[in-house]
């Protein structure tokens, strides 16, 4: 049976550059592309929106996760290191608990960029908050190639027409669009986990890792939009009201 190390898998290992590295370049420039239309119209709506679609999901998983840490001790934390695990800020610990946990502080921190530059007409102020942003992702984190898959993709938004969210009016494009922009969030917040759990506790290797963590990641994913998209759009609603009254 072929042996498969769950780090490269997970794209952390020699496979990294081949497979990890771009998929997530993809995924940020999709996730700038498509998440950035409506900003300049609705500012602190969209800031919400964007926001709770990515934190909503994430606490359905890390809160499970934090809680069966502190009787299984995986990783030893602290009740703060578990806080800022909770609220997203996984980029600002040392040994954060969840693999995939600095993804979620790097996006809501493109968010806010992409907000806060909404908030100015000047070309010049524009800049520097995405000059900014820039500086941060090199000298803090090492991440620019993040930064310009992003940059590349809220410009593009800015050029390309806007997919049509109407399913009659739907050109092939939108619809794989949307459902890669729809579902994937979810599989790569739990494929982790569920590849961890296999792994380390099941003890799977070979096509038995890869194939089952598919198929339960897929499940999972499909069950996690299903609850999560109700909370998401009742946040949203809810902060349409408390501006209309």
């Amino acid at each position: 049976m072929l042996e498969i190390d769950v780090g490269e898998f997970l794209g952390f290992g020699n496979n990294y550059f081949v497979v990890g590295f771009p998929s997530i370049l993809i995924f940020f420039f999709l996730s700038a592309n498509l998440a950035s239309f409506g900003v300049q119209e609705q500012r602190l709506n969209w800031l919400v929106r964007r926001v709770s679609s990515i934190m909503i999901p994430y606490w359905f998983v890390i809160v499970p996760v934090v809680i069966i840490n502190r009787f299984v001790l995986y990783k030893e934390t602290t009740v703060l290191m578990d806080l800022a695990t909770v609220l997203g800020l996984n980029l600002f610990l040392e040994s954060p608990l969840y693999a995939i946990g600095w993804f979620i502080t790097l996006i809501n921190l493109l968010y806010l960029a992409v907000f806060l530059q909404s908030l100015s007409k000047s070309a010049f102020v524009k800049f520097v908050v995405w000059a900014l942003g820039g500086i941060c992702m090199v000298y803090l984190w090492d991440m620019f190639s993040y930064f310009l898959a992003f940059t590349l993709g809220y410009l593009s938004s800015r050029i390309i027409p806007r997919p049509k969210k109407n399913r009659s009016a739907m050109t092939i494009r939108d619809r794989i669009l949307f459902v890669v922009q729809d579902k994937c969030y979810a599989f790569f917040l739990l494929h982790g986990a569920v590849l961890n759990f296999l792994f380390v506790k099941l003890d799977a290797t070979g096509f038995d890792l890869i194939g089952w963590s598919i198929v339960l990641t897929s499940v999972g994913a499909i069950l996690l939009r299903q609850i999560t998209i109700p909370l998401i759009k009742g946040a949203c609603g809810l902060l349409r009201k408390q501006n209309t009254g």
